[in-house]
């Protein structure tokens, strides 16, 4: 198997190198289409991931994983539209070199991000967006172990600048579903659709510094509603639970912040506001556990003489989740950012921790009294090179480790510790 896997790294490689060598003498990229360019690349990444299923247990999970993703990117502006697409297609394959368990994990992805901006050049004017995906290890705030994702978020939103420019007025709706798959359970207690309104008014009232204003709510339907719906496949520790509900349930979130400039050096985005989660069943009680927080956000980005930066900050937010009522998330995170070498070699560090503060638990638990609290310390540090102007290379390593007294109803912990190191080569012409 290593042997196997030696032979398609370095057949790879030698393909890689070919492409990028035959096109190298080429000044501007991308195959041209009337107003508009193509822009195919492919992607190969070698990786070395440890418990990749975010499992309590880390022994025996490490493995070796090759994702292979092809895609097309596409750009065109004309007079009245702007268009901006990128649709790609992935196959993540586990080698199961540790254990022949983590072969299951193999998974196809599939991604669609779509921007269709019309009349883009006047004051008023609508953008449609179109995001497809479907990933693999993905995870929902309350449950982060073994679960793929399909998900679809569909927006329209109407652009109004009247006036000389200085104010910026937006109102949009997405539609979002959600639909979970798992490794080893049934969730339909995950699936859900999204009804996100929103209206953000911009005024820049300096040239550099501007005035924001965002109202949104999310009416959250859960489709299985039913939080028993989440079974363990063959096992008795999951007992049928289908009259205890997920609530429907509707975040609202009023935020005023000031983005801008302090100094030619340093930037800032702060804003500060309400949130609160309206539950919509009317055969809920009205003394349920309902949600009333101050959110906001404080960020400082340093610029360090046109080559690096630092950036700082704290976000409070919230919203919905499956088998409790809601979550509230405090994150505090930093990174460093540095472009040498003519901007070929970028040198990129983030650290962040979240504190997750979970609602009222549905499904009766004797393994577990008072409300969950989990903490994610997450950090990623890549290194880029540009090498010719289609081929790129960049390692990165991606850590990330929750830490939590929680013991679900069916006496596991929800702790765990996982790393993904891998190297990602691509060509893009």
């Amino acid at each position: 198997m290593i042997t196997r896997f030696a032979k398609y790294i370095c057949g790879t490689l030698f393909l890689l190198l070919i492409s990028s060598t035959a096109f190298a003498a080429i000044e501007d990229r991308g195959i041209s289409v009337g107003a508009g360019k193509l822009h195919p690349y492919y992607q190969l990444e070698p990786h070395f991931a440890t418990n990749p299923s975010r499992k309590e247990v880390v022994a025996g999970t490490s493995d070796m994983e090759i994702l292979n993703r092809l895609g097309l990117a596409i750009d065109a502006d004309v007079e009245k539209i702007k268009v901006n697409m990128d649709l790609s297609g992935e196959y993540d394959w586990y080698l199961g070199l540790q254990s022949a368990a983590t072969k299951r994990y193999s998974d196809w992805g599939l991604n669609l991000n779509l921007g269709m901006h019309i009349a883009h050049k006047r004051k008023y004017s609508v953008k449609i967006d179109e995001i497809f995906s479907r990933s693999a290890n993905a995870y929902d705030p309350a449950i982060s172990s073994g679960l793929s994702l399909l998900n679809n978020n569909t927006g329209l939103a109407l652009i109004m600048k009247p006036g000389g420019g200085a104010l910026d007025l937006i109102l949009s709706y997405n539609f979002m579903l959600y639909w979970y798959m798992a490794d080893g359970y049934s969730p339909e207690a995950l699936q859900n659709m999204r009804h996100k309104v929103t209206f953000q008014s911009t005024w820049r009232f300096f040239p550099k510094t501007a005035l924001n204003f965002t109202v949104t709510a999310t009416p959250t339907i859960y489709l299985g509603n039913e939080a028993g719906a989440l079974t363990e496949e063959g096992s008795a520790a999951y007992p049928s639970l289908s009259s205890y509900k997920n609530p429907n349930a509707m975040p609202i979130t009023a935020t005023i912040g000031l983005v801008g400039l302090m100094t030619t050096h340093l930037a800032f985005n702060a804003s500060v506001g309400y949130g609160t989660t309206i539950l919509l069943q009317k055969e809920i009680d009205k003394k349920a556990d309902i949600l009333h927080a101050v959110i906001g956000k404080l960020e400082l980005k340093y610029l360090i003489k046109d080559k690096g930066t630092i950036k700082v900050g704290y976000v409070r937010d919230v919203g919905p989740t499956s088998l409790y009522r809601f979550y509230a998330k405090n994150m505090w995170y930093i990174g460093y950012e540095q472009s040498i070498l003519d901007k070929r070699l970028v040198l990129d560090t983030k650290v962040s921790y979240s504190m997750f503060k979970f609602g009222e638990e549905l499904i009766p638990n004797n393994n577990y009294s008072g409300r969950r609290q989990d903490g994610v310390l997450g950090g990623e540090f890549s290194i880029a090179y540009n090498c010719k102007r289609i081929f790129s290379i960049a390692l990165i390593d991606r850590l990330e480790y929750r830490h939590s007294k929680y013991i679900t109803f069916a006496g596991t912990g929800v702790g765990y510790i996982t790393n993904n190191l891998f190297l990602r080569l691509e060509v893009r012409y």
